[in-house]
Order: C-alpha cells, then sequence, then structure tokens
C-alpha cells in the first residue's frame, strides 16, 4: 500500500524505532559486524567471519554487552552487569502518544527513561538504532520510497540547523558546522576546526518497520564522519545468541 511520504510522517518514522522493535539480528559494513539485539538492552555482537572483537567500547549504562564468536552461553566474566537504577524505566514500560498512522506523534518527557540501546565503537552505532536526533531540528527534503535489500525504505536528504541535538555531538549522525558547534568548535576557515569543510546533508535511509537508520552518506562529493549501510535480517523473532548468554526474554516483548 502507498503512503504520502511527507516530512511530518520521516519526522515521525525517525523518533518511533524504541517502539516498533523489540529483537533484531542485523550487519553493519563499515565495521564488517553482526549483532543480535533484544530491547532492553541486551546485544550479543561478532565480526561476521566469526572472528573475536577485542575492543567493543563501553556499553550504554543499562546494557549488558557479549562481544562472541560463537552461539555458545557466555561465562560470566564476559556479561557487563546492568547499572538500572531503581527508579529507572525503559521506553516499552511507557505508552507515547500516537498519530493516526501509528508512528509516534510525541515521545514521552520523563527524567526516568533509559533511552538507547547496546553501545559498540562509538555513537553513531546507538543513533542509527534510535535516531531521534533526525526528528526535530533538521531539514529534510528530496523526500522518496525505494526498497533496500527487499525492505520498505523511506530516504531523504537531511541537513542539521540550528538546535541539533546529536546522541553524541563528537559522532552525530550529521557531522556538521552545528554538531561541531556542540564540541565548543566554532567552523570556519583558519579556526579551531582546522577549515573543516563539511557535506551539504546527508542522504539517510530509514527502514519503516523498524525506524533504524539503515544507510547513510554524504549528499554530495565531500566526505562524512561515516558512511554506512545497515542489513536487516530478521525482526521480532527468537535471538539465540542472547538467549543463550542472558536467557530468554520475560515478559516477551511486544512491537507496536
Amino acid at each position: 500500500m502507498s503512503v504520502d511520504l511527507t516530512v511530518d510522517r520521516y519526522r515521525a518514522l525517525a523518533r518511533s524505532s524504541p517502539w516498533r522493535w523489540r529483537t533484531i539480528h542485523l550487519s553493519r559494513d563499515d565495521w564488517d559486524v553482526e549483532a543480535w539485539i533484544r530491547r532492553p538492552g541486551k546485544m550479543v555482537i561478532r565480526r561476521r567471519d566469526g572472528s573475536a572483537i577485542t575492543d567493543s567500547g563501553p556499553p550504554q549504562a543499562t546494557s549488558p554487552v557479549l562481544v562472541s564468536t560463537g552461539w555458545s552461553p557466555a561465562p560470566p566474566e564476559m556479561l557487563v552487569p546492568a547499572q538500572v537504577r531503581a527508579d529507572a524505566l525503559t521506553p516499552d514500560m511507557v505508552t507515547p502518544k500516537l498519530r493516526p498512522d501509528g508512528l509516534v506523534a510525541v515521545r514521552p518527557e520523563d527524567g526516568n527513561i533509559e533511552w538507547g540501546d547496546p553501545f559498540h565503537e562509538n555513537y553513531t552505532w546507538v543513533a542509527a538504532l534510535d535516531p531521534v536526533e533526525l526528528s526535530h531540528h533538521t531539514q529534510i527534503d528530496d523526500l522518496r520510497s525505494e526498497p533496500l535489500h527487499g525492505r520498505e525504505t523511506w530516504w531523504a536528504t537531511v541537513r542539521a540547523v540550528e538546535g541539533y541535538d546529536p546522541c553524541c555531538s563528537c559522532c552525530a549522525l550529521l557531522w556538521s558546522a552545528e554538531s561541531d558547534r556542540l564540541e565548543g568548535l566554532t567552523p570556519g576557515d583558519g579556526d579551531d576546526t582546522g577549515g573543516r569543510i563539511y557535506p551539504d546533508g546527508y542522504v539517510v535511509g530509514l527502514d519503516v518497520q523498524t525506524g533504524i537508520v539503515v544507510s547513510l552518506r554524504s549528499a554530495d562529493a565531500i566526505p562524512a564522519f561515516t558512511t554506512f549501510t545497515i542489513t536487516i535480517h530478521a525482526v521480532d523473532e527468537p535471538v539465540p545468541p542472547v538467549d543463550a548468554a542472558f536467557g530468554p526474554a520475560t515478559p516477551p516483548g511486544i512491537a507496536l
């Protein structure tokens, strides 16, 4: 069924990911890794050739992460203990205001909600899984719907504008003058950014089922901070590596 793809609808999809999937199996090409994630906060990650990853970086505070070369249960010393406040909520515990099309109109504003999925390498990993930073203080043009790897995908050229609020400014999805200003840098020739030249926007593909950024690249010839494609293999299906490491989900997650 075709939809009328609008800027508002694209923004709504970008803020909807926490409620559109509970488990996912995916791979990301720039780091050549494969991951199985079960929300909230469980992830097993390995290189797709089966080799070990020795440095996966710190996880989100609430996110146990297992770096693995196989599917067997993890020894206790490989698990990162969860650091969860007694009053913490996860997105699956709160109900957002929905639009008539089922996408999120307004995300709940509660300081007790722990946002974010497990971390790997840098925060573009976390932001790609929940790209709320694309949903506001951005300019969105050139909308189109075109499949990627057989999955319905919404595409747009996205530019950061004043007020852009990335998951992490040092590794923003939309690396730009706006993200560098948040780092205390003043973009321009001869200043403390070293005369950086930024891409004139980014071509961003959002997977419609999950809200995940599945493609990010510069909109012109200027290199981006990062360029990647995510391939989604399965959504809301059992994730054996995660179950082996952390036990079955209790209760089972149900996506909206």
